[in-house]
């Protein structure tokens, strides 16, 4: 597998949508990856129940799904988002972190696919699910952004 804490840096601060969030990986392994968002009072998207905006909780499951399939590719290889299907479960409380837990359902040559639950402490009652293909494809022009 690639270099988790150059991959962990990159993902955190070399993306700064990621890194604007505050994203954070907290576990990596070949074919699995768990994220943690800190909640803001800038990410409500329903201010009258008030409920997470869902455009948060479905950038954290792609982005999640996206490290779990990059663990799965040769060292020459990105993953690219093709399709994303988010189901929400449960509004998510303003006042819970979120977690996303994503791991491959199967790598092949040209896709990979990944199922996501994303949560607030407790993966059994999930806030969201979310089933990602990614393109696979050539990595070019990498650049570790994280050291400026």
């Amino acid at each position: 597998m690639k270099h988790n804490a150059l991959v962990q840096r990159f993902l955190e601060r070399g993306i700064p949508f990621n890194d604007h969030l505050g994203i954070e990986v907290e576990h990596l392994e070949v074919g699995k990856s768990v994220m943690h968002l800190p909640m803001r009072p800038e990410m409500v998207g329903d201010p009258f129940r008030p409920a997470v905006h869902g455009g948060v909780i479905s950038t954290l499951a792609d982005t999640c799904g996206g490290l779990a399939a990059f663990t799965a590719l040769r060292d020459d290889q990105v993953a690219s988002t093709l399709d994303l299907r988010v189901d929400y479960l449960l509004p998510g409380n303003v006042e819970l972190d979120l977690w996303a837990v994503s791991r491959v359902i199967r790598a092949g040559s040209r896709v990979c696919t990944t199922h996501s639950i994303v949560h607030q402490g407790d993966p059994d009652t999930p806030v969201a699910t979310a089933t990602a293909v990614y393109a696979v494809v050539k990595a070019t022009g990498f650049k570790d952004s994280t050291n400026s």
